[in-house]
């Protein structure tokens, strides 16, 4: 709710939005590369999503992945 009213800076009104990419950790393979790409995919889609949306990575997320590399 914070973040739908406007800051004004400067006599101008600013919009802030938030698109989050979550991992679940206890799923994902240590190795930090892997889980940076993970998230970085995560986050990717609730970019694609739109605006102030939230993502968790998932299984289908971890195939394309996989057959990305």
């Amino acid at each position: 709710e914070s973040f739908q009213k406007p800051f004004p800076v400067n006599k101008n009104n600013f919009y802030i939005t938030a698109s989050i990419g979550i991992l679940n950790i206890p799923d994902a393979s240590k190795d930090s590369e892997e889980l940076i790409s993970a998230v970085d995919i995560a986050l990717n889609e609730a970019k694609k999503s739109g605006k102030n949306c939230v993502t968790t990575f998932s299984d289908e997320m971890s195939h394309r992945m996989k057959h990305a590399q």
